[in-house]
């Protein structure tokens, strides 16, 4: 699931990927995921927190935010279960 800023929750594998996307698809060139703190929770969820930076395909900013991510292993698999974020730093 994702929370995302001033946008309606969008739940479910293909919701989620769509939403990525068409995020992609509005130019962004790249970005950079700098985790903070990742906290295990159990042997089955940990808690993340980051900042990031996205840049347009030339390499200017397009901005920079924080987020936390929970992670769930499910069947030895580690899958984002959780995604909420903002702008600004």
């Amino acid at each position: 699931m994702l929370l995302p800023p001033a946008k309606a929750r969008v739940a479910g594998r293909g919701p989620v990927k769509d939403f990525w996307q068409a995020f992609i698809d509005t130019g962004v060139g790249g970005g950079r995921l700098i985790t903070v703190e990742a906290t295990r929770i159990d042997k089955n969820h940990i808690m993340e927190v980051g900042e990031f930076d996205i840049f347009d395909k030339g390499g200017k900013s397009l901005g920079a935010g924080k987020y936390v991510v929970s992670w769930v292993r499910q069947d030895g698999v580690w899958y984002l279960h959780r995604d909420i974020w903002n702008d600004g730093r």
